[in-house]
């Protein structure tokens, strides 16, 4: 009965992890590992209000800060099937900056998308051409 037990919630693992979506592409994770840079007030602050319209819409917990260099939501829970999310505006040389995300969802087995598939997502809406 134990080793139908776990043989079951191996199956249950397994099929969970197959509902993350398709593999990225090589491309697709060269894109996801690449930084997200700005250039200038005007550019950094559109693609900053992109960053929290899409974290607002895309986390599973409310936003708790922010401010002009950290947008923040709750970090999930173990068994989580929530992303949240910590995002940094960090000033560079000149007027570039990077915005960076770091996601997190409690359960990631049980998330329906992976990490890279999100960071993918977020990087490509905040960093659309206006």
């Amino acid at each position: 009965m134990k080793n139908f037990a776990m043989l079951a919630l191996a199956a249950i693992l397994a099929g969970c992890a197959a509902q993350r979506g398709p593999q990225l592409s090589q491309a697709e994770l060269e894109e996801v590992n690449r930084p997200l840079l700005c250039h200038g007030t005007d550019e950094c602050g559109k693609m900053w209000q992109r960053a929290q319209v899409w974290v607002a819409a895309h986390a599973g917990y409310q936003i708790r800060v922010a401010t002009d260099a950290l947008i923040e939501t709750a970090v999930p829970p173990d068994y989580s099937m929530s992303w949240g999310f910590r995002v940094l505006r960090v000033p560079l040389q000149g007027d570039e900056q990077r915005i960076a995300i770091k996601s997190s969802c409690g359960g990631i087995p049980l998330c329906r998308e992976s990490r890279d598939t999100v960071d993918l997502n977020f990087k490509r809406f905040v960093g659309a051409p206006t």
